[in-house]
C-alpha cells in the first residue's frame, strides 16, 4: 500500500513538473526618466513577461512624475515655494531627501542635489548647453536645505536655491521599480536606466550575477571592463563623456562640481556597486569628482574610476577600501616615448 502510495505521489509530481511554465528571459524596452530603460526578466511566456515590464515600467514612470525636474512635478512644485517658508511634501520626496543630504555628508560633499541652479545657468535644462560666469556657490549646498521631520516640510534657507535629483532618481527609481517585482515573484530580472543605473533581483542561471558592460571613456562604443552585479545589489555609472559641448577651444560636461558649482573637468568615468541604488549615484559621483586619494567607505562593494591621462586610459580600482591603479599598454608606450 505504502509503494502504491509512493508510486502516485511520483506520477503526479511529474506530470505537475511537466506542467510549469519553464522560465528563459525576456527583454523588454521603453522610454522613461529621459533615457531608454530595460528590464530583463525571467518569466513563464511572453504574457507573463509583459506583466512584469507592466510592473516595472510602471514604477519608472511613477517616480518620474514625482521627482522630475523637466515639467510639473511634486519637486518643481517644492522647487517653486521653498524659499518663502517650509514646504509640506510627501513621505516619498521628504525621504529621498533626507536620504540624499545624509550621503552629501558620507562622501564629503562631492554629491550634492542643489547644482540646479549651476545646471539651469550652463543651459543644461535645455537644447543648448553654454558657459556661465555667475557666481552661484551662494545657492549649492545642502547644508542649505532646512527639514522639519516632525512636520515634514522642506526649507531653503537661500533664495534662487533647487533640487535637481537627476542619477539619484534614477537609482532610486531601479531599485524600487526591483522592489515591486520581488513582490509580484520575480526571481531573476535586471533593471536599467540608459545603462547608468541598474538593479539586480537575481542571478541568471548557473552565475553569481549579471555582466555589465562599462563603456570606455575614450571611445563609449567600446567595452573596457565587464562586472558582475551581484543579486541585490544597484550599479551606477557617472561620466562627464555622456554630455559634452565645446566652447572656446574648451570641453565642458554635464557633470558639476557643488563646491565650484563649475564643471568637471577630467575627462572619465566611475562605476560602483552599492546595495542602494541611490547610495550608488551619490558613490559614483564622489569616486570620479574625488579621484585616486579617495578612500570609499565599506559601503561601497567594488568601484571602477577611468580617467583618460596623456592620451592613455588610467583605471583605478578598489575592493574594500584597497585601491589599485592600472595603466593600460597605449599609456606605458606612450610614458616610454616621452623619456
Amino acid at each position: 500500500m505504502i509503494a502504491r502510495i509512493s508510486s502516485a505521489a511520483l506520477s503526479a509530481s511529474v506530470v505537475l513538473a511537466a506542467a510549469l511554465p519553464v522560465e528563459r528571459p525576456y527583454r523588454r524596452a521603453t522610454y522613461v526618466m529621459g533615457t531608454v530603460a530595460t528590464l530583463t526578466v525571467y518569466a513563464g511566456g511572453e504574457a507573463q513577461a509583459d506583466e512584469y515590464s507592466r510592473i516595472a515600467f510602471g514604477e519608472l514612470r511613477r517616480i518620474d512624475s514625482l521627482l522630475t525636474n523637466y515639467r510639473d512635478s511634486e519637486l518643481t512644485r517644492l522647487n517653486a515655494r521653498a524659499a518663502a517658508g517650509p514646504v509640506p511634501v510627501s513621505p516619498e520626496l521628504y525621504d529621498v531627501v533626507n536620504e540624499s543630504i545624509a550621503l552629501s555628508r558620507r562622501y564629503g560633499g562631492a554629491f550634492d542635489i542643489t547644482v540646479g541652479p549651476a545646471l539651469r545657468a550652463w543651459g543644461f535644462f535645455g537644447e543648448h548647453p553654454r558657459v556661465s560666469t555667475a557666481d552661484l556657490r551662494a545657492r549649492i549646498g545642502c547644508e542649505k536645505i532646512e527639514l522639519d521631520p516632525a512636520l515634514r516640510t522642506v526649507r531653503f534657507v537661500a533664495p534662487g536655491m533647487e533640487i535637481d535629483l537627476g542619477g539619484a532618481a534614477k537609482g532610486y527609481a531601479v531599485e524600487r521599480a526591483a522592489r515591486l517585482l520581488e513582490r509580484a515573484g520575480v526571481v531573476r530580472a535586471l533593471v536599467s536606466l540608459g545603462e547608468s543605473s541598474l538593479y539586480a533581483v537575481g542571478a541568471p542561471p548557473g552565475e553569481s550575477g549579471w555582466p555589465v558592460a562599462v563603456r570606455d571613456v575614450r571611445d563609449p562604443a567600446r567595452v573596457a571592463e565587464v562586472v558582475l552585479l551581484p543579486p541585490g545589489y544597484a550599479l551606477s555609472t557617472s561620466g562627464t563623456y555622456v554630455r559634452r559641448f565645446r566652447s572656446g577651444g574648451r570641453e565642458y560636461s554635464h557633470l558639476f562640481d557643488p563646491k565650484t558649482a563649475r564643471p568637471i573637468a577630467v575627462r572619465g568615468s566611475a562605476t560602483v556597486i552599492c546595495r542602494s541604488g541611490l547610495e550608488s549615484e551619490a558613490a559614483a559621483k564622489a569616486v570620479l569628482l574625488l579621484g585616486p586619494a579617495y578612500s570609499p567607505p565599506d559601503t561601497i562593494l567594488y568601484s571602477l574610476r577611468m580617467t583618460i591621462q596623456d592620451g592613455g586610459l588610467v583605471s583605478i580600482e578598489c575592493r574594500g577600501g584597497a585601491c589599485e591603479s592600472r595603466i593600460d599598454k597605449h599609456q606605458a608606450r606612450h610614458n616610454s616615448g616621452a623619456h
